[in-house]
């Protein structure tokens, strides 16, 4: 979840778009993550520029999981804040 938080907090997204983010939207090359229309509270795709430390946190979630970028025991963060 650390990771999580951290990544939300560098790049200005909401909760859910962070939560639910898939690797077809992240780009590593151009250093950029990608938010689809629908998933954008102005329905109108965003793209969003990755920094130094949130390239480091994807960077880090390579491997543990084939679709979503954040997991928790294998399974897509679909509440983050429990407690």
């Amino acid at each position: 979840m650390k990771a999580m938080v951290l990544f939300t907090l560098e790049t200005g997204l909401r909760r859910s778009n962070v939560a639910m983010m898939e690797w077809s939207q992240v780009d590593t090359e151009r250093r950029t993550a990608w938010i689809h229309p629908d998933q954008a509270k102005a329905r109108k795709a965003i793209a969003v520029p990755l920094t130094d430390t949130a390239m480091s946190v994807i960077l880090q979630q390579v491997g543990k999981s084939p679709q979503y970028v954040f997991t928790y025991h294998g399974k897509p963060v679909k509440q983050p804040n429990n407690g």
